[in-house]
């Protein structure tokens, strides 16, 4: 059985059930510990998933000081921790529609500007500009507070499971829907999130490679004679070439 060591980071709008999602999770209880979190603050359990051991940290960040660029937030520890982030619970209060607009709006946009290591214009904002070839991510979108719509309590909900579905079917994610008290419904959402995380990793790793194997045949090519870089850049020249050079032997011969 091998282990690994993953750090999952938690996102959401202030009052969403961050802290609570993690302490559960991580300790089966609610509010194991809190303060209201506009900085990273660590839980930890052990999964295991396909036959492999799985350390995992959780990291739950508010979206709010985030998105109303709130005085003294400390805008570039964070910035750092969620670009780093391999992975995301995107998580929302299914009784609060701007929470969910939040999170798949600025939110969503927010995890890929910090990874867009090729557009100064758009990480400026997040104040990032040293990036990493990290860009894929593993993520789930989770719908929190299940517990507060049921019974006669349904037309508290303002928003649909559908939605959410449709969302993150479009996204290329899994979506769930949790409650404070179900803890098997919560380690489903963090097998779903390893097992995404894991592919994400894979395709980074395969595009890096590509960039690699493109960098190294460009200075490679660097490194060749003129005459060498304009037949390697134009194909027809040295078809021409060849064909000149085999007529010049055939001249010469007939000599």
């Amino acid at each position: 059985m091998s282990k690994f060591y993953l750090t999952i980071t938690i996102l959401g709008e202030s009052g969403v059930g961050k802290t609570s999602f993690a302490d559960k999770v991580a300790h089966d209880t609610q509010y194991h510990r809190y303060a209201p979190t506009i900085s990273p603050a660590s839980a930890h359990m052990s999964l295991q998933v396909d036959g492999d051991l799985y350390e995992l940290n959780f990291d739950d960040i508010s979206l709010t000081p985030i998105r109303v660029r709130e005085p003294g937030f400390a805008n570039a520890i964070i910035n750092t921790a969620v670009r780093k982030s391999y992975a995301v619970v995107l998580l929302y209060d299914i009784t609060s529609e701007e929470s969910y607009r939040q999170v798949t709006e600025f939110g969503w946009q927010y995890l890929w500007d910090l990874r867009d290591s090729g557009d100064e214009s758009r990480t400026g904002d997040y104040e990032e500009e040293n990036q990493s070839e990290t860009r894929k991510f593993g993520c789930v979108l989770v719908g929190n507070k299940v517990d507060l719509v049921q019974g006669d309590n349904s037309d508290k909900r303002e928003v649909p499971k559908d939605l959410a579905e449709e969302w993150a079917s479009m996204v290329g994610v899994e979506a769930f829907e949790v409650d404070r008290f179900d803890r098997n419904v919560l380690e489903d959402v963090l097998k779903a999130l390893i097992r995404n995380t894991n592919w994400a990793k894979r395709r980074d790793e395969e595009d890096n490679e590509v960039v690699r194997d493109r960098q190294k045949a460009k200075e490679e090519n660097a490194e060749k004679p003129e005459e060498q870089k304009r037949i390697s850049r134009f194909p027809a020249l040295k078809r021409l070439k060849v064909v000149l050079t085999s007529t010049k032997s055939k001249s010469q011969r007939a000599k």
